[in-house]
């Protein structure tokens, strides 16, 4: 489990430096648009500001649902092995994009997705299959 979920932070990073950057295009370009049109570079500062505010969820979203509580499964696994009831395998195809995840599921009822590979998933399922 530990080097699933070590491997699910890696994967995890990578997605929010992709989202970070995508929420800085998404906030520079139009206020670059704005302040070219505008003819001011402060028209440009203005709007880079403001739109940086409204894009910060996308970055902070992906933080929560990917790392935040992945780590507290990490530190609840570290003090009892038993929290975790069972892992389920997924496959899900949205719009023609294939994925798989891990949905682990905690005697508490909580339930958590793992980004895996496909033979990490396999061998977490074999160790916590559902009873």
């Amino acid at each position: 489990m530990r080097e699933c979920l070590e491997l699910h932070f890696a994967t995890a990073r990578g997605r929010l430096k992709l989202f970070g950057g995508m929420a800085a295009v998404v906030a520079l370009v139009p206020a670059a648009f704005i302040g070219f049109y505008v003819g001011t570079f402060g028209a440009f500062v203005a709007c880079a500001i403001l739109f940086s505010f409204l894009t910060a969820a996308m970055p902070l979203a992906v933080y929560y649902a990917e790392i935040h509580r992945v780590r507290k499964l990490q530190r609840r696994f570290e003090g009892n092995h038993r929290v975790v009831a069972s892992v389920v395998h997924l496959r899900l195809s949205i719009n023609g994009s294939a994925s798989e995840r891990a949905t682990v599921q905690l005697n508490t009822g909580e339930q958590i997705g793992l980004i895996l590979p496909a033979e990490q998933i396999t061998r977490l399922c074999e160790a916590y299959a559902p009873r």
